[in-house]
């Protein structure tokens, strides 16, 4: 799995987590500290995000890292 295909399968688990809580991109960004510019730009794998905002991603979701992470093949 190339880098970009890393970002938009993790984007992609972030979405559904996202929406399976009921929480809007929003709301999850600022729950973070970054903007729903930069959230929708998390969630599409068009950026890369630092293991801090990872681990924030995690906290807000109400989830463990790995539930975020695409599995290694």
């Amino acid at each position: 799995m190339n880098e970009q295909e890393l970002a938009e399968a993790f984007g992609l688990k972030v979405r559904e987590r996202r929406k399976r809580t009921g929480t809007t991109q929003k709301e999850l960004a600022e729950e973070i500290g970054v903007t729903r510019v930069y959230m929708g730009l998390i969630e599409r794998g068009d950026t890369s995000i630092t293991l801090a905002k990872v681990y924030k991603l995690a906290a807000a979701l109400n989830c463990d890292v790995s539930d975020l992470l695409p599995p290694v093949k």
